[in-house]
């Protein structure tokens, strides 16, 4: 009688409890708003009936064990039958009325309390679902209401679990096991409170997730236990074992139990009484000092921070960062035990990489146990990204006026390694979640954007590195890979990312394989084009060299006609200023575009590893000259008349000056007009002089000059043959020409003297 009595009111204290806990929870959701100490109070409320429906399982059988003391003291049990004790059994009203207590009353409040948990938890769940973390306020003065509640329904909670043991108490065990769930509520409260405190309100809304979808388990195991409980069989004499009574929420409150149980089980399976040997019993002993032991060591060894050579370690309190602390050095450091205090470690000291261009692992190409790479095949244990490269706007003009214009990009294979170091670490590990990432996405942003910006591999002659990158597949690789260093270090020094970048290397930048053929085909037509365009400049060169002996000499003597032909012609227009200054500007971008020409041909000749001396003089006189004619284009916009006396006379001195020191076929031309003009020149003169001479002889003597003349022509007339003068007149002489000539003796007379000789 005394036991039930006990237990009744033990009963009546829980509810009690249960209620004082309900109430100070709802009084500290009301206070700070707190998702969590709203879901908790539910769940520590549905404890009270739980004790009230004990505290009339107790009371009534404290009834039925009075009523059984009464019937036995009156009645003389060895001498009825076993007729008249069954009659004397259905005559007993409070024994009846614990049978029916345990075997309906105790299966409705089953399902009704699992209803109440299970309709609750949906309801619960479907309140925080979705919600934003609840704006608590005054957490930590909640806290101190909450703690010491908290502990006495602890203490409880065990006291009750405790007297469980004993059989005729065995009801108490399933309302201690769910009075110790609801006082972890409280504290799972507690330190959502506690994290609230610490600007972490996520976990007030997690605490507030947890305790409905712990309500909806207990109701799951209800449900289970009220189906089983009606087939379990029971045993006359045995304590029952109602269905509310929840087995998770006893090992929860029990697990000493879990190490018999598990003893129990070594026992079985070995055959003989494990849990009786010396060694078990001696572990069982020390099982709590070797625990406390092991705590101590973990408390010791938590609050040593060892930090190596090329580490920093930033030490938090109660998850706070403060920022005025130096991150601890190399060396041994003593700090408050984890949970107060944790220690991050960061390598500073190690090189981190991140490869941008790649993507999802991939079975690379292998060719004789080697692997390959080349463009034509997918390379590499990563899969390569495309990235979109611009074409130059002269080509793009170009490729409009084809009948089938290319688009407007080309498509390029890119992958760029990143090597970087953390600089400053408060920065690096506490400004971002993952500052890594941010790097690589910064990375990236940053590769695509000057990806689009440069040309695959065309250069831009005149634009600077800057503005406008080139070349990015072949002789501007380097220099894009520098500029992306700078870019992208600036743009983490932006976001203060505390970061260092080492090198900044392109590891491979190639077309994708499936336009390889198409490249080939390209690179072959640009092959043939410069072969073509060497062709042209050895021809050239020989022209040049036949014309002046030199190419260099001749391009400058070219230069420098052309400045005096192109001055001479600004001269003739100083009448129509309009005309002459749109041929200003015609010539300024004739200078231009030669100035860009040379420019590509002398970074050609040092790629090539050549000097071109003739170019770089070219190149400093064509400057000068677009420069004289900026000149003159202002002195014509302020309206101003241009003197080009001087300049035209300069260049004049300029071409002859380079003219007279050419050689080849224009120099040797050159000496023949001369000599032919010395030539007619000095025969002329000599005409001349011989005529005059001629006139004093004629005036002295006329006849005998035209005799003479007269003689002259004849001799010309017919040369080689004999002549005579008859000095009588014509008509009396009378010829007799034999055409046969005899041999005689007078042969020789008609001989001339040195003849005769």
């Amino acid at each position: 009688m005394v036991d039930q009595n006990r237990g009744k009111n033990m009963a009546i204290a829980g509810a009690v409890a249960q209620t004082i806990l309900a109430v100070v929870l709802l009084a500290a959701w009301l206070w700070t708003g707190s998702l969590a100490a709203m879901t908790a109070t539910l769940l520590l409320a549905g404890g009270v009936p739980l004790w009230l429906l004990l505290t009339v399982a107790f009371y009534a059988r404290d009834l039925e064990h009075k009523e059984s003391v009464e019937l036995d003291e009156l009645s003389d049990e060895d001498a009825r039958t076993i007729f008249e004790r069954q009659e004397d059994e259905e005559l007993r009203p409070a024994a009846a009325r614990v049978a029916f207590i345990h075997k309906w009353v105790f299966s409705i409040f089953t399902l009704v309390w699992m209803a109440y948990h299970a309709v609750l938890g949906v309801l619960l769940l479907r309140h925080v679902w979705g919600r934003a973390p609840a704006n608590v306020t005054s957490a930590e003065q909640a806290v101190w209401m909450l703690v010491p509640v908290a502990l006495l329904g602890f203490l409880f909670s065990r006291y009750a679990t405790g007297m469980s043991r004993r059989g005729e108490w065995r009801l108490l065990r399933g309302a201690g096991s769910y009075l110790l769930i609801s006082v972890l509520g409280m504290g799972g409260v507690i330190v959502s409170m506690v994290a609230v405190y610490q600007n972490y309100a996520g976990v007030d809304l997690v605490m507030a997730y947890v305790v409905p979808a712990v309500q909806l388990v207990l109701a799951l195991e209800l449900a289970l236990n009220f189906v089983l409980d009606m087939y379990r069989p029971r045993m006359p004499g045995e304590e029952p074992r109602p269905s509310f009574e929840s087995r998770l929420l006893n090992l929860a409150a029990e697990p000493g139990r879990v190490g018999h149980s598990l003893a129990e089980a070594l026992n079985y399976q070995f055959g003989f009484e494990v849990s009786g040997t010396w060694f078990y019993r001696l572990l069982s002993r020390a099982f709590a000092p070797l625990l406390l032991f092991g705590v101590a060591v973990l408390i010791g060894l938590s609050s040593l921070v060892v930090v190596r050579d090329g580490q920093q370690v930033v030490v938090s309190r109660w998850g706070r960062v403060d920022t005025s602390r130096e991150p601890l050095e190399a060396g041994f450091h003593l700090k408050w035990p984890w949970p107060v205090e944790r220690a991050r470690y960061f390598d500073t000291g190690a090189v981190n990489e991140i490869i941008l261009g790649v993507g999802e692992q991939r079975e690379p190409v292998i060719v004789k146990g080697r692997e390959i790479y080349v463009w034509t095949e997918e390379h590499g244990p990563l899969e390569e990204r495309n990235f979109l490269i611009a074409i130059p706007g002269e080509r793009r003009q170009a490729d409009i006026a084809t009948d089938q214009p290319p688009p407007p990009v080309q498509i390029i294979r890119l992958v760029v390694e990143l090597r970087y170091v953390v600089e400053d670490v408060m920065r690096y590990g506490y400004l971002f979640s993952d500052a890594g990432l941010v790097l690589e996405s910064i990375a990236y942003a940053e590769m695509t954007d000057y990806c689009a910006r440069a040309t695959l591999d065309d250069p831009i002659p005149g634009i600077a590195d800057e503005e406008r990158p080139e070349a990015i597949m072949t002789f501007g690789r380097e220099r894009a890979a520098a500029q992306l260093r700078r870019i992208i270090q600036s743009r983490a020094d932006e976001m203060e990312l505390g970061v260092r970048l080492k090198e900044v290397n392109i590891a491979a930048a190639h077309p994708p394989p499936e336009a390889a053929e198409a490249f080939e085909e390209y690179l072959e037509a640009e092959r043939e084009m410069e072969v073509l365009r060497y062709e042209a400049e050895a021809e050239a060169n020989r022209t040049l060299s036949e014309v002046a002996g030199d190419p260099g000499a001749a391009l400058r003597m070219g230069l420098a006609i052309r400045k005096l032909d192109d001055l001479q012609m600004l001269r003739n227009l100083r009448d129509d200023s309009a005309e002459q200054s749109r041929r200003l500007q015609e010539l300024q971008r004739i200078a231009r575009d030669d100035i860009e020409t040379l420019e590509g041909e002398i970074e050609q000749d040092r790629m090539l590893g050549r000097v071109s001396r003739t170019r770089e003089s070219l190149l400093a006189e064509q400057q000068e000259w677009m420069e004289t004619l900026e000149e003159l284009e202002g002195a014509l916009q302020e309206g101003e008349q241009l003197d080009l006396a001087e300049p035209i006379q300069e260049a004049l001195a300029l071409a002859e000056a380079r003219f007279d020191g050419v050689a080849g076929e224009a120099a040797g031309m050159y000496s023949q007009a001369q000599a032919y003009r010395w030539q007619k020149q000095i025969g002329e003169r000599a005409r001349a002089e011989s005529f005059r001479r001629e006139m004093l002889a004629y005036e002295a003597s006329p006849e005998i000059y035209m005799l003479d003349r007269w003689m002259d022509v004849w001799d010309q007339a017919l040369p080689r043959m004999h002549k005579y003068i008859l000095g009588v007149d014509r008509d009396q002489i009378e010829l007799w020409i034999n055409l046969e000539r005899e041999r005689t003796a007078m042969e020789g007379v008609y001989d001339s003297p040195r003849e005769a000789d």
